[in-house]
């Protein structure tokens, strides 16, 4: 029997996204497979036509449409794509309305490149209702969890009682729940630094590479998190696009420029972390202090309060979850790190006091919840339970499972 072909198209040399490499492990490292990679990014059109006509399934990786640069990319590929012989299920990676990656320019790509599958990693209800207007079928796509790297078997002595990095979520999202989290815990460790052992920041210049986070969920007998995403999902960016011009008008009332090249910005974002550093330092030197970025506005959180009584106080919400399990829950479970977080849903495959230590959005339980974490036998019940759940019915081979069921 011959081996299926299958094409994985994505954008970028490297994944910036622990996620991302572990959906291309998974294609990759199946034996049964017969796969080869494209980058958008440097697309030689007579390549991807010979290996379009020549693949039995074709998957759009979560980098094939998740940024301005990758959806035009995808949409010069269109062409070919519509030419296919086989099936293509596209993922689309950042499911949110971000001031950088519209949700509207991802949703136009879709309808350009005419995927015959649509895999999301939000609620059903909610992929179903964001790509409804996409002549293709939508399938539940959480992420799973990727056996072949992060399972690391049980280590007893750690360094850290707790652990997390993060950035700040921009305050045009309307959701301040991983930003609260953060800072409770934060304040928590500067309280009494040599009780609380915990390594937890959202400073966005230290962001961890794939084995560096290994190393540090490894070396931590807890993490904390929360649903990713957002309550206020749109398909259209309207309510992110009108944050964006209070706050620009806020500024420039008081005499700051508002740089939005969007072409400047994206290369900026390109640009190594310490040259990145350099050159905001410049910026907000004695010269140039009166001129900021559009970044420099979405995550300040003086004004969250304000845009969020503004914005979304009488904001009428979708009525199914729009909010969703990531990669990071995951990640977790095969260091068997225990997980305090927020109750929520995760697409139904956590449960809180089961695989998680729930914590109460109002923090009334922060206490229950550390003493919890402290208990070996207690916290080593919640992680195993989780990690046997997962091995059983997510991981990510399990997701390639559901994904080759299309093509029988």
């Amino acid at each position: 029997m011959s081996q299926l072909k299958v094409l994985l198209l994505k954008f970028g040399s490297s994944h910036t996204m622990s996620y991302m490499s572990d959906w291309e492990d998974t294609f990759v490292n199946n034996q049964n497979l017969c796969v080869n990679v494209i980058n958008t990014q440097a697309l030689d059109q007579s390549v991807l036509k010979k290996e379009v006509f020549e693949s039995d399934l074709i998957v759009g990786l979560h980098s094939f449409l998740r940024t301005p640069d990758a959806c035009v990319a995808a949409r010069s590929a269109s062409g070919v794509l519509n030419l296919r012989r086989g099936i293509f299920l596209t993922l689309v990676g950042d499911e949110l309305n971000l001031h950088n990656a519209p949700m509207r320019e991802k949703l136009d790509s879709l309808a350009a490149v005419k995927p015959d599958y649509i895999g999301t990693q939000l609620p059903i209800d909610a992929g179903k209702w964001l790509y409804e207007d996409i002549k293709a079928e939508v399938i539940p796509l959480p992420h799973g969890l990727n056996t072949r790297y992060w399972l690391t078997g049980a280590i007893p002595n750690r360094t850290f009682h707790l652990s997390g990095l993060s950035v700040r979520y921009p305050i045009y999202l309307g959701d301040n729940d991983r930003n609260r989290l953060y800072e409770n815990f934060i304040e928590l460790q500067q309280s009494d630094p040599r009780k609380y052992k915990f390594h937890i920041s959202q400073d966005s210049e230290r962001r961890l590479g794939r084995d560096e986070w290994k190393a540090l969920l490894s070396d931590s007998y807890g993490t904390i998190s929360c649903e990713a995403g957002t309550n206020y999902l749109e398909k259209d960016d309207q309510i992110v696009n009108l944050v964006i011009d209070f706050l620009s008008e806020k500024a420039q009332s008081n005499g700051v420029t508002v740089v939005t090249n969007s072409k400047l910005l994206r290369l900026f974002h390109k640009l190594p972390s310490t040259l990145r550093v350099l050159i905001k330092n410049i910026l907000t030197s004695n010269t140039v202090s009166r001129h900021t970025g559009i970044d420099s506005l979405v995550f300040n959180s003086n004004l969250e309060d304000e845009v969020f009584d503004r914005f979304f106080a009488n904001y009428k919400r979708l009525p199914f979850e729009t909010k969703a399990l990531s990669s990071r829950h995951l990640e977790a479970v095969g260091t068997q790190t225990c997980q305090l977080m927020f109750y929520g849903n995760y697409n139904g495959v956590l449960s809180q006091d089961k695989h998680y230590i729930g914590i109460a959005k109002d923090f009334s339980n922060i206490k229950d919840a550390l003493d919890r974490l402290y208990d070996p036998g207690y916290r080593a019940s919640i992680t195993e339970a989780a990690l046997s759940h997962v091995l059983q019915n997510h991981t990510l081979d399990h997701r390639l499972a559901t994904i080759l069921s299309l093509c029988s």
